[in-house]
């Protein structure tokens, strides 16, 4: 699955299959998809412009502020969603908040967290969040939010985006400082030293 401007498909193996999600679902201003997302019941979610929209089997579903979504297209592009079986909810990086939406009601967990820019599970079930405004990495391990710190050696970084590599490290990428890797007990940072380009990651 792909989402983008004018773009929400997929590629089945030999070619690229267009949903049509600004054409002929009759959802108003839902032709930039910022982000994708999947259920635990293999429905595809897409945050757009002012909805977030579910696709299933060929059906969309718009849901926004009438069920207590408060998206706006003045935020529209910093709205990022990942989906946690475990308490059957989506994790939704609205601006500069934290909130989980149940699929009727949006709650915010975690407001002034800075800039959402990446949510991603990993393989322990915690759920990771990427953040700009020098707020770091912040991590939810199903009770409470921790952020990484200097306890293990990362600074008040700005996180542009986070993944977990196949050993189950987390590699955090900066806004310009480098790339850091956290294995669980320390962190190793690979910038322009090692032969890692300047920029944002």
């Amino acid at each position: 699955w792909m989402a983008g401007v004018g773009i929400f498909g997929f590629f089945d193996g030999s070619r690229f299959r267009d949903c049509e999600l600004a054409g002929s679902t009759g959802l108003a201003n839902t032709g930039v998809c910022w982000c994708l997302a999947e259920d635990a019941q293999g429905r595809i979610y897409v945050i757009t412009d002012n909805h977030l929209v579910q696709y299933d089997q060929g059906r969309f579903t718009s849901f926004g502020a009438e069920q207590g979504l408060p998206l706006s297209a003045a935020i529209g592009w910093r709205n990022t969603l990942n989906f946690d079986p475990d308490i059957g909810e989506f994790w939704i990086g609205m601006g500069h908040e934290i909130g989980r939406w149940n699929g009727e009601s949006y709650q915010t967990i975690r407001p002034d967290t800075g800039e959402i820019r990446k949510i991603q599970r990993d393989r322990r079930g915690r759920t990771w969040f990427a953040t700009l405004s020098q707020k770091g990495a912040l991590c939810f391990d199903g009770t409470d939010f921790f952020q990484l710190g200097a306890e293990v050696g990362f600074p008040e970084a700005n996180v542009n985006g986070i993944y977990e590599d196949r050993e189950g490290s987390i590699w955090i990428g900066s806004w310009g400082e480098g790339l850091y890797c956290y294995d669980g007990d320390h962190i190793s940072l690979l910038n322009e030293r090692d032969g890692l380009p300047a920029g944002p990651i």
